[in-house]
């Protein structure tokens, strides 16, 4: 057996969340979708992403068994919800607060690409043959984050709750 030992990547400033409002094939996402109309780079407007997944697990068992088998079952994702930077007074229209246009009931895809730079200056953009994770999303209602009058340097942020409505899809970013 060949022992392997896999190099591992830096995680800090490379990852990126992107909304899409649409994607023609969701396994495919094209390079313009990604800067199109709607879409809306998140990255540096939530505090973290994470999303796990959890699936169903039973016992089988046979008559003439004196074992049981596992038997795995449907898979249910979940996006935590998501705290946001938060302007109060910032203007609808106020590009630095695009993420605002998420409103209750907006529907799309959250994009997760990982292993390429995210930071400002250093953004790596889409392209061909990148991988990606696509979650079909619903955005919930937006709540303001209480003040703590004890916490030095507090911002303002809300949280949003997340609806994960369809299959999560593994996919690679297509050309233009």
């Amino acid at each position: 057996m060949t022992l392997y030992f896999p190099e591992a990547v830096n995680a800090l400033s490379r990852e990126t969340v992107l909304y899409v409002p649409t994607l023609a094939d969701v396994e495919a996402m094209t390079t313009a979708e990604a800067t199109g109309a709607g879409a809306i780079n998140i990255t540096c407007a939530i505090r973290q992403f994470n999303a796990t997944a959890t699936q169903a697990k039973t016992k089988k068992y046979r008559l003439c068994s004196k074992q049981g088998f596992d038997s795995l079952g449907r898979v249910e994702w979940t996006v935590e919800q998501l705290t946001f930077i938060d302007d109060p007074q910032a203007d609808d229209d106020d590009p630095e607060y695009a993420h605002k246009s998420l409103v209750e009931g907006t529907t799309g895809y959250l994009i997760r690409r990982r292993g390429l730079d995210s930071a400002p200056g250093e953004f790596v953009d889409f392209a061909a043959g990148q991988r990606y994770i696509a979650y079909p999303v619903q955005f919930g209602v937006r709540i303001p984050n209480a003040v703590n009058p004890e916490e030095d340097g507090q911002e303002f942020e809300y949280m949003q709750e997340i609806g994960v409505t369809g299959p999560v899809v593994d996919g690679v970013v297509a050309g233009a």
